[in-house]
């Protein structure tokens, strides 16, 4: 019984060992350029096995709002890895005075990140800052909206109109619909239309899409 019970105890010492040793956490790796992500290593736990993946994903997109998301992958038998995805500018928002720049979930980010052309939303949502999410519903149908439509049928600007419409402009045409709209039904509903004029050769002056079937005029 004495022997079975040393037996157990060394084998318990043993993976300890194992755990504590083999699997100790010694390189933290961070890959991406001009990301920044600072973790306090003395509050961290040494064990690659039992490392909180999860709960430190979470604690670093708590202290980035302007990170999308951290990817953290353990490769065995010591080394961290730790990729965090920026945030990439979707839209500039007018508001007020203001000229912000917003990711796709309608985050501000600074203004730094938005020197390419983007499309323009034209709202009044008050005074925003960097990091801070927009949350105003017809900001946010319009991203999803641009990001539905994706580069081949760029939307110029949206404008929310004193009605509460939304007006999207495609190179000449006018696009009406409203915030209550599913976006993602709106993007395919006109990526159909658009293409279907592209083959004609002409675009209409007005593509209202407020109704269950689409009312178009030249």
């Amino acid at each position: 019984m004495m022997i079975r019970a040393g037996i157990i105890i060394l084998a318990i010492a043993l993976l300890s060992w194992i755990a504590t040793t083999i699997f100790a956490i010694r390189t933290v790796e961070v890959i991406g350029r001009a990301v920044e992500v600072s973790l306090d290593e003395t509050k961290m736990t040494k064990n690659l096995l039992l490392f909180p993946s999860q709960k430190i994903r979470l604690r670093l997109l708590g202290d980035n709002p302007l990170l999308r998301d951290v990817l953290i992958r353990k490769k065995y038998p010591h080394t961290l890895v730790i990729e965090p995805v920026k945030r990439v500018a979707a839209a500039v928002l007018v508001t007020g005075d203001q000229s912000i720049v917003l990711d796709r979930e309608g985050v501000v980010l600074p203004q730094s990140e938005g020197e390419r052309t983007l499309p323009t939303v034209i709202m009044d949502v008050g005074t925003v800052h960097v990091g801070q999410p927009v949350t105003d519903n017809g900001v946010l149908v319009s991203l999803r909206l641009i990001e539905g439509l994706g580069d081949s049928w760029q939307i110029g600007s949206i404008t929310k109109q004193e009605s509460g419409l939304l007006v999207a402009k495609y190179q000449e045409s006018e696009i009406i619909f409203t915030q209550d709209k599913d976006p993602v039904a709106l993007s395919a509903t006109l990526q159909t239309l658009l293409a279907g004029f592209r083959i004609k050769g002409s675009l209409p002056k007005v593509i209202d899409l407020r109704f269950d079937k689409p009312i178009v005029t030249f």
